[in-house]
């Protein structure tokens, strides 16, 4: 079986760095959209085009056979880009009422697993990224019950950035991913990035 090539890159915000309040994770991650753009296409900023779809799912404008996605959470930024539609998920792990929230988000069977669970909070942030992934590559965002959402189409996969953090992509069909850690100022020196 010949699979396509979904290229992750991925940033470490400096932790002495200020976040303000995830605006660095942001431009970080539409640095690293532009980044992976002209490595894998040779695209410079803005050749693409970003709009948003009907449902707030950015796309290239000029590049329509070209997708992307973004994520950002606790100091990291990842961008997922290639020739199929992607969603790609990233949450650091943190002390939360998984319990409360679970009964907000997951189905009955979903909270089972979660309570017999040797480790209530990687299962509760892994499932999480897996429906986040998922509302995201289907380009529809958080617009349902989120109990609702099965994840029974598409592919996908857990990849691993840092400890303590759940990473997880989604597409319609299997794919090879190649992951790119991007230096933090490498990423910010490049005048063309900007």
């Amino acid at each position: 079986m010949c699979y396509t090539v979904t290229s992750i890159y991925a940033v470490k915000i400096p932790e002495r760095l200020d976040n303000n309040n995830g605006r660095r994770e942001h431009k970080a991650g539409r640095m690293l959209l532009n980044y992976g753009l002209r490595e894998m296409y040779g695209l410079e900023p803005d050749d693409g085009l970003v709009e948003q779809g009907p449902s707030g799912k950015p796309h290239l404008v000029n590049y329509p056979k070209i997708h992307f996605n973004i994520s950002h959470s606790g100091g990291y930024a990842v961008c997922a880009i290639g020739p199929e539609p992607v969603g790609v998920d990233i949450e650091f792990w943190r002390a939360l009422d998984y319990g409360r929230l679970a009964g907000k988000a997951f189905a009955e069977e979903e909270k089972k697993e979660l309570e017999s669970s040797c480790d209530p909070q990687r299962f509760f942030f892994d499932r999480w990224v897996e429906k986040e992934s998922y509302l995201k590559w289907k380009g529809t965002g958080i617009t349902r019950d989120m109990k609702e959402i099965d994840c029974l189409d598409g592919w996908n996969c857990h990849f691993e950035l840092s400890e303590g953090c759940s990473c997880a992509i989604w597409s319609e069909k299997p794919m090879k991913l190649k992951i790119c850690n991007i230096d933090y100022y490498e990423l910010f020196e490049d005048d063309r990035m900007q």
